[in-house]
């Protein structure tokens, strides 16, 4: 195991271990407050750790809904990476039984990455976003709105 794949995986752990740390704040609505003023806005928690994101203000805010998903696919990835590392450490070469525990937890990540699209986008399924913001729109149907209230605005 080279020292590029321990830092790597250090602050992979890092960043995982944190947000599992915040998940219940989360849960609780942590990110939707907006407590703080940036630019003369009051923003949220949420929109100012994504302040960067690059896609537009309506996928911000289902990212920030997505967080509990992404925060559970993130640590699966995580889980993934030490068991193959492990396992080359361990045996010398992947063995078949790690091999399999490391593709689990992917396949846990590549679920956990799916369900944040969609509650990004649809604010589906209900179960995985934090019940303060069951009741928000998600990008997709906000989109549709704000489109259909522009086109209806425009008729005389």
């Amino acid at each position: 195991m080279s020292a590029n794949d321990i830092a790597a995986g250090v602050v992979g752990t890092l960043i995982g271990v944190g947000g599992l740390y915040l998940l219940p704040r989360i849960w609780r609505g942590h990110l939707q407050r907006r407590e703080t003023r940036f630019r003369g806005q009051l923003r949220s928690h949420g929109e100012l750790g994504l302040i960067w994101w690059p896609f537009g203000e309506v996928t911000r805010r289902g990212a920030v809904r997505g967080f509990v998903a992404m925060d559970l696919a993130w640590f699966a990835g995580v889980l993934s990476f030490w068991a193959m590392q492990l396992s080359v450490h361990l045996t010398g070469s992947a063995s078949h039984a790690w091999r399999v525990v490391a593709l689990v937890f992917l396949a846990c990540f590549g679920i956990g990455f799916v369900l944040f699209l969609t509650v990004m986008f649809f604010n589906w399924p209900k179960f995985i976003v934090p019940p303060p913001q069951r009741d928000q729109p998600g990008a997709v149907a906000e989109c549709r709105d704000g489109r259909r209230a522009r086109r209806q605005g425009a008729r005389p």
